[in-house]
């Protein structure tokens, strides 16, 4: 009986974090900063609890709609390809790191979860993972090359543009001359 208490309480509390992340997140970096953004901390405030309420709701009915948990974690999972695809260029390729191919990348993980869900045809693979990290990839490279542009952050270090690390420097900053070449191939 305790132990249902404990896991029931950590789920209850968990549940309460994200519907109020998902109200505040909503509220202030969508409804303040495009929406209304002269609207008054009252008005935020009703924003978020009507954002609290409608989450909940649709919660409630997902989880009530749900036939298999496995399946649902999956689709979940399956959103963090385009995630991955994005930090994986950022990282290893700054080069080609852009916001165009950023946001073309999660619109098409997106329309492609949807479809999987609502188009049977589309079904080609096993599971859904399979085709977002085939279709994340050809937008991200699609966008890339369509859309190219070197980001605003890769002005700051114009090493990256060399395939070099560096030390975190501002243009022009004038650093001793013993560390001034100092940097080390990417892997």
């Amino acid at each position: 009986g305790i132990t249902l208490a404990a896991l029931w309480a950590a789920d209850v509390s968990t549940a309460c974090n994200l519907l109020l992340s998902a109200g505040t997140l909503f509220s202030s970096d969508i409804y303040k900063r495009f929406i209304n953004p002269q609207c008054d901390q009252a008005r935020q405030l009703l924003m978020t609890r009507a954002c609290i309420i409608i989450s909940g709701i649709l919660t409630l009915g997902l989880a009530m709609s749900v036939s298999s948990i496995l399946g649902t974690i999956m689709i979940g999972l399956s959103l963090t390809a385009a995630f991955s695809v994005i930090v994986i260029v950022a990282l290893f390729f700054p080069q080609y790191a852009s916001k165009a191919a950023g946001f073309w990348t999660l619109l098409a993980g997106l329309v492609l979860l949807v479809l999987w869900q609502l188009t049977p045809a589309v079904r080609i693979f096993p599971n859904v993972i399979y085709m977002e990290w085939l279709v994340c990839i050809a937008a991200y490279a699609i966008a890339a090359i369509i859309c190219p542009g070197v980001t605003a952050w890769l002005r700051w270090f114009p090493c990256l543009m060399r395939k070099r690390v560096c030390i975190f420097m501002q243009p022009n900053m004038v650093l001793p001359a013993r560390i001034r070449h100092v940097s080390i191939w990417a892997i």
